[in-house]
Formats: C-alpha cells, structure tokens, sequence
C-alpha cells in the first residue's frame, strides 16, 4: 500500500527501528483524529519492519473503562510460553509490565506497538 503524505512519518519509525538495532529503544507516538490513517501508517511500517525483526501488536479494550494493562496482555501472548505462563502465574498482578521488558530483551530487537492508548 502506498501511503499518501506520510513518507516523513515513516521515515521518523524508521530512524526509530535503525536506533533500535544500534542499541537505543526509542518511543513513537502516533496521534490525530479518527479515520486519518493512524493505524494504516503503522501496520505499513509494521510490514517492513517485521522482515528484520519481531512486532508485537497489544490494543486497548474500547471500553468507558477499559481492563488494566490489557495490551500489555495481548503482547504477552504473542511471545510465547514464559510470557504466558508468567501470566497464569501473576494474573492481575502489577508484575506483568516489567517481565514483559525482561521476555523482550531475551532476543532480537522488537517493536511493541500499543494501539489505542488513552492519553487524556
């Protein structure tokens, strides 16, 4: 797919990704209105980035008052049995968040993409 009038946006995750490999992890935020291509913008990033490393994918419940740290727990599926089982372990727990850093940092750089943060 071809992105209109988002080369600089792409460029900007890129920088971001080649940061990532040389060591440093980086935070992007992608904001705007509904429907401007938001999500679209980072799956075509996503895409690419995925032929050299891993990408894993948490959303926010839409929700009035969505459950806690659930992307957190979509993530945590996606990377496999410890993830998981640390899960099933600490259901509920404030623990999830930092086992998933040390579960990320285990292998080859990855991009965890949260869609659908509430941020105001």
């Amino acid at each position: 797919m071809n992105l209109l009038e988002r080369r600089s946006s792409l460029e900007v995750l890129e920088q971001c990704a080649q940061d990532l490999h040389a060591g440093e992890g980086r935070i992007a935020l992608v904001g705007g209105e509904a429907g401007l291509g938001k999500t679209s913008l980072v799956e075509q990033f996503a895409s690419v980035y995925s032929r050299r490393g891993r990408v894993f994918w948490g959303r926010c419940d839409p929700l009035h008052t969505p459950a806690p740290l659930a992307p957190f727990y979509d993530v945590a599926e996606q990377i496999g049995d410890r993830a998981r089982a640390f899960l099933e372990e600490r259901a509920g727990s404030g623990h999830i968040a930092p086992r998933l850093v040390e579960e990320l940092q285990r292998a080859a750089p990855a991009v965890v993409v949260l869609e659908d943060l509430p941020l105001g």
